[in-house]
């Protein structure tokens, strides 16, 4: 019985490297690479009523270019030399011409 399992499994491994040695290159990646291939060359449409919108979005320049343009300018804005942690790190000081109070409740 473990012969006969054995002999199993030494021919699914051999079969299996087979059917790996009788395909040229890697279809794995060359599947996802037309995928990728087929999402950049898809309409804007297409990606939006897809069933994965934002996978198929960020296939295109264009969202990944304004997603970075927005990660920059919140960078700016945290670390910038008028940031909001700047500001913490100095005292807590803010940097404003004017404030406002608002009362909303009085005391006794």
């Amino acid at each position: 019985d473990d012969v006969t399992r054995v002999r199993g499994v030494r021919k699914l491994v051999a079969d299996g490297m087979r059917l790996k040695c009788s395909f040229a290159g890697d279809v794995l990646q060359q599947g996802l690479d037309e995928g990728r291939a087929a999402l950049k060359n898809a309409n804007w449409a297409s990606l939006l009523f897809s069933t994965t919108p934002v996978t198929g979005a960020f296939a295109k320049w264009q969202v990944i270019l304004m997603f970075l343009f927005i990660s920059f300018a919140m960078l700016w804005v945290v670390f910038g030399p008028s940031g909001q942690l700047y500001a913490l790190w100095n005292r807590n000081i803010v940097v404003a011409s004017h404030f406002r109070l608002s009362v909303w409740q009085l005391r006794d």
